[in-house]
């Protein structure tokens, strides 16, 4: 029993040794002042942390030993004790000298940095581009992570930190189980390039990618902008990895993408029916259609602006006439009410009133009849109020038919946060919240009565 724990401790004493002639010349290399590379820090605290456990378990050991040997051989104890002691020796200066390392690289890339502001041992600040295991990403991922990270002057150990950070999904599992040392970075490299990276699975994807494209059917600009934007992008890939892009298939998928009338325009202008020409010409073709759309929707903003402009004038002039004081004539017969007395002068004028109004002609009373009656309607442009109009009876609709308008007093040029017209909703009563078309009460009550 004590010969085999005597043989246990002899074994653990030689490898304290060899990691003891190892700490030292560590400690020599980091007392060299030419040496700057962060690697050597990395490894100093490796050995230091074995050295550190190797000498938990010697005590261990020995604490054992004492405990269960009957006839403890002191010379070997000893022995081993001596080596213990060195090792601990040998440790203490180990941590000393990594920590002063640490900090003369630290002062010295700080002046560095302070020198010449574009110097950085470290890498700047900058958002690492992602990859999830889309292979139709694969290039585009690389190319950003080889710039900003593989061609850096960095350990591949800090290249592989990078790497697993910017992975997710099913690529980050592929490099799940590697450790994070220098050599595993190269074996992540050759493991992710033959999974995504090789050009024939790519070009296969991006000819797949070009049959899923969502087909436009309606004729919107929108849909057919997004549809051959998405046809370019894969064309483009593929002529760069130097496939031949001029088949007859391709053609007859591109124009399958998009609507009749565009194809027809299409084959009234080109004349090869070569891919080329068939993108530059839809390329025309769109864009000019794009153009006549923003046109049309210019136009259409003037014309609520003319019309808003004289329902404004016609509004201001009511309220002037309003606030308007008593004319001439009505002054003058105020006089006379006051000449025959307040009755007499009230019933005279009664009179006046109803003759007035039932000996005018009937054309006159027809023409003023249609001068009120002429209302324009801000939504749909009919002869009824605002708040009555039966083509747009949601308040989100409404809203939508406003554009750059005011939601209170529905002039263009400002918002109701700053709108110094403080209008009362006829509907509930609010002040400067907004208009009585937009009263969210009203509309709702609409919405209720038209569903039953």
């Amino acid at each position: 029993m004590d010969q085999s724990l005597l043989a246990i401790l002899h074994s653990m004493k030689t490898k304290l040794q060899n990691l003891s002639t190892n700490a030292s010349q560590i400690i020599e290399t980091l007392d060299d002042p030419t040496t700057q590379s962060p690697t050597i820090i990395q490894e100093a605290e490796i050995i230091s942390s074995k050295l550190q456990t190797l000498l938990n378990r010697l005590s261990s050991e020995l604490t054992n030993y004492f405990r269960l040997s009957n006839d403890p051989a002191p010379d070997d104890i000893s022995e081993i004790s001596t080596v213990q002691l060195e090792a601990e020796d040998i440790l203490c200066e180990l941590k000393v000298k990594i920590k002063e390392k640490i900090k003369v690289i630290e002062r010295e890339n700080q002046v560095n940095r302070d020198t010449n502001p574009n110097l950085n041992s470290r890498l700047p600040k900058l958002s690492l581009p992602e990859f999830d295991g889309d292979i139709l990403q694969w290039s585009t991922f690389w190319d950003q992570f080889s710039s900003n990270i593989d061609k850096r002057n960095l350990t591949d150990v800090d290249k592989l930190l990078y790497l697993k950070a910017s992975l997710k999904g099913e690529a980050k599992k592929i490099v799940e189980g590697l450790e994070t040392t220098n050599k595993n970075y190269s074996i992540a490299l050759v493991t992710l390039k033959n999974r995504y990276g090789k050009e024939n699975h790519i070009i296969d994807a991006h000819y797949s990618a070009l049959y899923r494209v969502k087909a436009s059917t309606a004729m919107n600009v929108t849909e057919v902008r997004q549809t051959l934007n998405e046809i370019e992008r894969h064309l483009r890939v593929l002529k760069s990895l130097g496939e031949d892009i001029n088949h007859n298939h391709l053609r007859f998928l591109i124009m399958e993408k998009l609507p009749q009338e565009i194809i027809y325009e299409m084959k009234m202008k080109i004349n090869t029916e070569s891919i080329e020409e068939i993108r530059k010409c839809l390329e025309v073709i769109i864009t000019a259609r794009e153009d006549a759309e923003r046109v049309i929707q210019g136009k259409s903003e003037d014309n609520y602006t003319t019309q808003s402009l004289h329902a404004n004038a016609s509004d201001d002039n009511n309220m002037k006439l309003k606030s308007k004081g008593p004319t001439s004539k009505e002054m003058s017969t105020k006089k006379q009410d006051k000449n025959r007395g307040l009755f007499q002068g009230r019933q005279g004028s009664f009179r006046k009133q109803f003759k007035r109004k039932w000996e005018e002609p009937v054309g006159n009373q027809e023409r003023q009849h249609e001068k009120k009656r002429k209302l324009h309607c801000i939504f749909c442009q009919e002869n009824h109020f605002n708040d009555q109009c039966k083509a747009f009876t949601t308040l989100r609709e409404r809203k939508n038919k406003l554009i750059n308008r005011c939601y209170a007093c529905l002039r263009i040029g400002h918002t109701v946060k700053i709108c110094e017209r403080k209008i009362k909703c006829a509907h509930c009563n609010e002040i400067g919240s907004h208009n009585r078309a937009l009263c969210p009460k009203n509309l709702q009550k609409e919405s209720e009565t038209t569903n039953k």
